[in-house]
């Protein structure tokens, strides 16, 4: 199972950008998101100002927040 944080236009909300996330766990996820650890996040979950702090240390991804829209999705 691996994450990818997807970046959409607000404009037009067309898929902009896709950014693999390799080798985080479930559980740091579900941590990040205030999930139960019986959540396996098959789900989009909107990523805000305060988790993308989170991605942009761990990860180097630039957010703007002001054109795009974020979220973290899982993909097997």
């Amino acid at each position: 199972m691996e994450f990818r944080v997807t970046c959409f236009s607000n404009e037009t909300e067309k898929l902009i950008n896709e950014f693999p996330l390799s080798g985080v766990p479930l559980s740091k996820m579900q941590s990040l998101f205030g999930r139960p650890s019986e959540d396996p996040m098959y789900y989009c979950y909107p990523i805000d100002e305060e988790k993308a702090a989170f991605f942009q240390r761990f990860f180097g991804i630039e957010f703007n927040f002001d054109q795009y829209c974020y979220f973290l999705e899982q993909y097997v």
